[in-house]
Order: structure tokens, then C-alpha cells, then sequence
């Protein structure tokens, strides 16, 4: 379920994603938190669950309004913040507004 962008980032992308996420960690550090209207203007991930592919915690959803992904089956970069009941995750990409979760299923599990 991960869909790859036809073009990979650039260099000058990856440093402003970099620069963006540090600038975004030192604002939750100081206690901000994203607003509603903050979050309306996020992509939005639905129907979404934890993965643990090894080291990074990631999450996985059906996402609408990806700049690059458009929406479909997506899974996030590593997650750097979650806030469930605001509604919200920051990746190591970028954020998310979070729709509804993904119901768990009895006897269906993930190994690592």
C-alpha cells in the first residue's frame, strides 16, 4: 500500500522539507499546537493505522489532498508527532489532518 511520486525530491526540496520540520518540532517544543483552520488545509489521511517497519513508526491510510500524491493508499514518512485528539501527525515530510481510524481487526496482527 505505498505509492512512490514519479519524480524524486530534489536537493533545494529536501533541505526546505528538513528546514521546515526542524522550525515545526521548535514550535511544538514551545507548545504550539496547529489550529483548525491549520489542519483543514492539510492533506487528510482516513482510515489510517500504525506500521512499525523496523525502526520508524509510520502511519498508512487512504490520503486526499497530497501536493504530489493526489489522494489514494498512502504510507506517511516516519512519524515525528502525533496528536490524536487534536486530529493531527507531523512526519519527517510533512503533516496531516487525520480523518477517522481504521477499525482494528480481532486475530490480524503485524510482525516486525
Amino acid at each position: 500500500m505505498n505509492r512512490v511520486s514519479d519524480a524524486p525530491y530534489t536537493a533545494d526540496e529536501i533541505a526546505a522539507r528538513g528546514a521546515s520540520l526542524k522550525e515545526d518540532m521548535e514550535r511544538i517544543a514551545t507548545g504550539w499546537r496547529p489550529t483548525k483552520d491549520d489542519i483543514a488545509d492539510m492533506p487528510a489521511l482516513h482510515v489510517w493505522f500504525k506500521v512499525v517497519d523496523g525502526a520508524h513508526k509510520l502511519l498508512s491510510g487512504y490520503c486526499f489532498g497530497h501536493r504530489r500524491l493526489g489522494r489514494g493508499a498512502v504510507c506517511t514518512a516516519p512519524v515525528v508527532w502525533l496528536d490524536e485528539d487534536l486530529g493531527t501527525v507531523r512526519t519527517e515530510g510533512r503533516w496531516y489532518g487525520l480523518g477517522e481510524r481504521a477499525e482494528p481487526k480481532t486475530g490480524v496482527g503485524f510482525r516486525p
